[in-house]
Parts: structure tokens; C-alpha cells; sequence
């Protein structure tokens, strides 16, 4: 939240004494970045809502994960997704997934999801914002600049284009990268939990018996 909010404040704030503020001051700004970072976060949450669950990608992300226990097990996989619904109605894999979810926080199999979901989340609030000093380095830098704190950076204004240019470009890959990271490391954990489950109830029926 603070990395965001921090960057919003400099990318508004033209002002370069911005960089030579007493400690009380220094308090304030950082109370500031941080407050501005959490309504920015969930400024971003509902403008990118469409991109959160989307029926689309998680589908996508099912069918690989489906191919890799075929290849990885030999088996196709069909415990555990409710197939007819999902193909009567595209959203009812969000409820799939969200079972998915549920099973893995009640059995504290989450693992690498919560940092993944750490990076998107930063990847996600970070975009607008490197397109914002984009814009300003192009109307500020080139045109003309009025005491602009970018401009005061130690490097070339053309280096500094392309890369923001770079990251513009970029930055939405590799959320998108994470962001089906997710949603397959989520199906895999679900599948693998259940699968741990189901044999553990067969061990102990079995041990019942005997």
C-alpha cells in the first residue's frame, strides 16, 4: 500500500523540496503515502473487478491444470469440478474455485498463494500509475518543465521513457502470468488436498474393517 500511495504523492506533487522535508514533516508524508495507497488499492479493486474471478481465465487455468494431472498421472481428472454446471453456466466456476479456496484455508494448504497474490495485487495498483509518469515525463521533460522533480532524477529523459514505455508494456504480462499462477496453483493444491483426504478416509474404513 505504501509503495503506491508514496509514487501517487510524488507523480501529483511537482514540487521538489518534496525531497527536503524535516522528520515531523517526513511523518506526515509517510502517513499520508500509506492512507492514499489503501483508497488507491481499493480504487484499483473496483475499477479491475472484471479481472477478479474472471470465468474466463479460470476455466482457461482449469484446463491446464486438467492436462497436467492427465500427463503427470495418466488419469483424467474429474473429482472435485462440477463439469455439467460449469458447462450450463460459465460462472459457476467462480464457486468451484471458490470451494477450491475454502478447502485449501481450512486445511492451511494455501502455500505459495498468498505471496503470488502479494505481487499481483502490487502489479495491478502499480500500472496507472507508471502510465501516469509516462504522460508527465512527456507533457513535463519535453515541453515545458516548471520545476519538475522527474526532470531532477539522475538520468537521460530518453532512458527514462523507454523504460517506462518498457514496463508499461511488460508489467501487464507479467501480472497476467501471475495472476493464472494463481488460479493453477490453487486447482492443484484443492486437487492434491482432496486426493489426501479421499485416501485417508479409505485407510481408516479399511482399518474399521479389519
Amino acid at each position: 500500500k505504501f509503495i503506491p500511495g508514496a509514487l501517487l504523492l510524488l507523480l501529483f506533487n511537482s514540487n521538489t523540496s518534496t525531497f527536503k522535508l524535516d522528520f515531523p514533516e517526513i511523518v506526515i508524508w509517510l502517513a499520508a503515502a500509506y492512507l492514499v495507497g489503501i483508497i488507491w488499492d481499493q480504487l484499483m479493486r473496483w475499477f479491475t473487478s472484471c479481472l477478479r474471478r474472471n470465468p474466463c481465465m479460470l476455466k482457461c487455468s482449469l484446463e491446464n491444470h486438467k492436462k497436467y494431472i492427465e500427463k503427470l498421472t495418466g488419469e483424467t481428472e474429474s473429482a472435485g469440478h462440477a463439469e455439467d454446471d460449469i458447462q450450463k453456466d460459465p460462472e459457476a466456476i467462480k464457486y468451484e474455485y471458490d470451494d477450491a479456496y475454502i478447502l485449501l484455508m481450512r486445511h492451511n494448504m494455501l502455500g505459495t498463494v498468498p505471496k503470488q497474490e502479494g505481487h499481483e495485487n502490487f502489479l495491478r495498483n502499480i500500472w496507472v500509475i507508471i502510465v501516469g509518469f509516462f504522460v508527465k515525463v512527456v507533457l513535463c521533460c519535453r515541453g515545458d518543465c516548471n520545476n519538475c522533480n522527474i526532470c531532477d532524477l539522475p538520468t537521460n529523459d530518453t532512458i527514462l521513457m523507454i523504460s517506462l514505455v518498457a514496463l508499461i508494456i511488460i508489467v501487464p504480462i507479467v501480472w497476467f502470468k501471475i495472476q493464472m499462477s494463481i488460479y493453477f496453483t490453487v486447482w492443484d493444491n484443492a486437487y492434491w488436498t482432496q486426493y489426501q483426504i479421499s485416501r485417508k478416509k479409505r485407510i481408516n474404513n479399511n482399518t474399521d474393517i479389519k
